[in-house]
């Protein structure tokens, strides 16, 4: 079920649909929430993500979607400051940081236009599980918990973590206005700035296989990282600097 914006970057794909369906409307192929809005003109146009985690593998938990309103004691959030929006089409914003242990990550000149050196450009994107981010910022995560180790026989940046093991990883985002005035020398003002701690369960994935140990097939559990290496073909999305999915979207309210 697409949440984005309508832009022109899904045309292409809006006019196949209305090609497909012999219906040329505006409505037609648009995202969802785009239609339930154009629909409903009374609704405010709005809509929140809330994600749920478990401790209990099998248990299923309940998220929640909710189009024009807000749950109960989180109605005060449309009072927040509010992230700009950094690339047409997709939830883009700057993210300030990246720390683990306190430890800052210094992130690569974002390849976003109008993004500030040292922020990159993030997608808040329910469609991924596992948050892919830069290579080195997933090491740098991985690397702090004791007892991890890469598996160099891989290529895909892939961690094996001990299932008890945990490090403490935080994402911040910073609120700016921005200055106009002739003299001003600093662009921006810092308004304030709020740290988002991830949560243990949301650093690793449990996964089960099979070994051979003393001749033996064995199920063996074992717990590998949730923040993936990001190998998207640089010429092939535009757009963003990583996605943060569900094991950061699990941590906020949207």
């Amino acid at each position: 079920m697409g949440l984005s914006f309508e832009s022109p970057l899904f045309s292409p794909l809006n006019a196949g649909i209305q090609k497909a369906f012999l219906d040329n409307s505006t409505t037609m192929g648009a995202s969802p929430i785009h239609n339930i809005l154009v629909h409903n003109d009374s609704v405010p146009s709005s809509f929140d993500l809330q994600i749920q985690r478990t401790e209990d593998l099998n248990k299923t938990v309940v998220g929640t979607l909710i189009v024009g309103s807000h749950l109960e004691g989180y109605e005060n959030i449309t009072n927040q400051p509010k992230l700009p929006r950094v690339f047409d089409g997709r939830w883009t914003i700057p993210l300030d940081s990246m720390a683990v242990n306190g430890g800052i990550f210094e992130f690569n000149q974002s390849r976003v236009q109008g993004v500030d050196s040292g922020r990159i450009a993030v997608v808040l994107d329910s469609g991924f599980t596992l948050p892919p981010i830069p290579p080195p910022a997933v090491d740098f995560i991985y690397s702090s918990i004791p007892g991890a180790v890469r598996d160099v026989g891989l290529d895909n940046g892939q961690w094996v973590v001990p299932c008890n093991g945990t490090t403490n990883l935080t994402f911040t985002f910073a609120y700016v206005t921005r200055i106009i005035c002739a003299i001003c020398i600093l662009r921006y003002l810092l308004l304030s700035g709020i740290d988002y701690p991830i949560h243990y369960l949301d650093l690793a994935f449990v996964n089960i296989t099979t070994l051979i140990i003393n001749g033996q097939e064995t199920d063996v559990t074992y717990c590998y990282n949730t923040y993936q290496y990001l190998e998207l073909d640089p010429d092939g999305f535009e757009g963003f600097d990583a996605v943060l999915g569900d094991a950061f979207l699990r941590n906020v309210y949207a």
